[in-house]
């Protein structure tokens, strides 16, 4: 059967790889019962959430198996079976394996996986106490900016007001067009992590033009 081959960015990077691989060796080091953002969930789920996602997508769509399936119980059961440290081991090196060709997801690359992974391990980094901000490649930064901004575009469709991503010297997107307008200044990473509700852990900085509004409303609690 033919298949697609991953998605690249427009430097013909897999970045999302590179974030998959880092995001795998934080998980080892962390160990399978570590804290997460995600409310409820230890680094164990976190993984099971990973893992479904990318090999078995079907388990993560809500009504695409009988009536009464549990997405998030199915998760925290597979986390569950991986408190052990050679079960959780087993359980990353299934994530990080790569998806049957028949896997639609598997061909996703930097377009379906990047901000994902990207979120997903600062979930794991800043649970756990202080942490150091990364420092990503110009192009991987640039690849993000790109999921960044549609992202905003996503889930600022509804703000009763404009809203600006703005990267500090660098790229600015309007998502949400309107006279008066909050901007939000972070990089790349703070503005993934704003966008996805965790508005607590994010350094990002809000600022009204125009008349005075309300700044843009966000979920407290972050999304999976």
């Amino acid at each position: 059967m033919p298949t697609a081959p991953p998605v690249c960015d427009r430097e013909g990077m897999d970045w999302y790889l590179r974030e998959q691989r880092a995001l795998v060796r934080t998980l080892r080091q962390v160990g399978p019962d570590a804290p997460t953002l995600c409310e409820g969930w230890r680094s164990r789920h976190l993984a099971a959430h990973l893992y479904l996602r990318l090999h078995r997508p079907w388990h993560m769509a809500p009504g695409a198996a009988v009536v009464g399936y549990d997405a998030d119980e199915v998760t925290v059961r597979m986390g569950d079976r991986a408190a052990g440290p050679e079960e959780y081991l087993r359980l990353l090196e299934a994530f990080q394996a790569p998806p049957a060709r028949s896997n639609p997801v598997g061909w996703g690359g930097n377009r379906m996986h990047l901000l994902e992974y990207v979120v997903h391990h600062e979930d794991v980094r800043r649970a756990g106490g202080p942490y150091q901000p990364r420092q990503l490649p110009p192009p991987q930064r640039r690849a993000l900016w790109e999921q960044v901004r549609l992202m905003g575009r996503l889930t600022q469709a509804r703000a009763p007001h404009g809203v600006v991503l703005v990267v500090p010297e660098g790229p600015r997107a309007v998502v949400k067009r309107r006279a008066h307008a909050v901007a939000v200044t972070g990089t790349e990473v703070e503005l993934a992590l704003w966008l996805t509700g965790r508005t607590e852990h994010a350094d990002v900085r809000l600022t009204a033009t125009g008349a005075p509004t309300q700044p843009p409303q966000q979920s407290s609690a972050p999304a999976p």
